[in-house]
């Protein structure tokens, strides 16, 4: 039976446990179709142990994963079939060529893909001029260039990679957001698992941040951004009347010559902040030559949030 709702996969209070050791625990999410969801953690937090329970490559001690509307455990025929993944390091045959690899793969899929479609999609992750060598020869960049191919080559609805920048150098990074961005223009709902929190930044619209194997965050990218601390840059022609309206203020600020850095409180909208600061320091008539809003970052906000959870337990 389909999903009438826009929610393509749906994570319903996923635990496991293994040797007595709780690995995840009421885990529970969901992706919407064409959207990208962030699967972030710390080391050993549960993201990979997720996403093989995702696919049925490990079993749950309690919970469900749907997938267009189709249980993983009850009916997993019907739900693979919508999905692409990448999950841990992607093996192919060593001796074959990258062509042959997914020709095989292509042969094992109930949809029809010709040879143009292959080669279409080693285009597509920038393998066009690899794609007979054998794959013995390939770097790991080039590894996770197939793999991510091998995914996408049934143009599944629902994309599933787990560390899909690794081995990635700057120029490969900046063609898999493109090539992302372009499947979720599609409507492709993805999910990435990823240690590199820039990369995550530049593309997910929601994020899942799981810590001992629990959700600790769910929400928009800007949501989590707003755990973080920005600061506002500020050089002034007065920089001793500036201190004075500083500290009417209240604000939080170090001083190096005429240079302010400003912290602005989390509970605060920094847009509105710094609107205000502007205005109090023009009816003071004191010029500004620079006032710039520096925002959070994924990474600093990710690290604040996971610091604050340590702290509560």
């Amino acid at each position: 039976m389909a999903d009438t709702t826009d929610n393509t996969v749906v994570v319903d209070k996923l635990s496991k446990k293994m040797h007595y050791v709780q690995i995840l625990k009421d885990v529970s999410f969901t992706v919407q179709k064409g959207r990208i969801l962030g699967l972030l953690g710390p080391n050993g937090a549960g993201k990979t142990t997720t996403l093989r329970i995702m696919v049925h490559l490990m079993r749950p001690s309690a919970g469900s994963v749907s997938i267009m509307g189709e249980d993983v455990q009850k009916n997993f025929t019907q739900a693979i079939r919508h999905v692409g993944a990448m999950i841990e390091a992607p093996e192919f045959y060593n001796y074959l060529s990258g062509f042959k690899n997914l020709r095989l793969l292509a042969d094992m899929s109930r949809k029809r893909i010709s040879d143009d479609d292959i080669n279409a999609v080693i285009k597509t992750v920038g393998l066009a001029n690899h794609g007979n060598a054998k794959v013995k020869t390939y770097s790991l960049g080039m590894r996770q260039r197939l793999g991510v191919a091998q995914a996408i080559l049934h143009k599944p609805e629902v994309l599933l990679l787990d560390e899909p920048f690794n081995g990635l150098d700057p120029a490969g990074s900046h063609d898999f957001r493109i090539l992302m961005g372009q499947l979720r223009d599609q409507g492709t709902s993805i999910v990435i698992s990823s240690h590199i929190l820039s990369d995550i930044q530049a593309l997910a619209d929601d994020l899942v941040v799981l810590q001992h194997g629990e959700v600790t965050y769910t929400g928009t990218m800007d949501e989590l951004v707003s755990h973080g601390t920005n600061h506002i840059r500020l050089v002034t022609a007065k920089p001793d009347d500036t201190v004075v309206i500083l500290q009417q203020m209240a604000a939080h600020y170090t001083r190096k010559d005429d240079a302010f850095d400003i912290t602005v409180d989390t509970n605060i909208d920094p847009h509105d902040y710094q609107k205000k600061l502007a205005e109090t320091l023009f009816n003071a008539g004191i010029p500004v030559t620079t006032m710039q809003l520096q925002q959070a970052s994924l990474e600093e906000s990710f690290l604040a949030l996971t610091k604050q959870e340590e702290g509560d337990k």
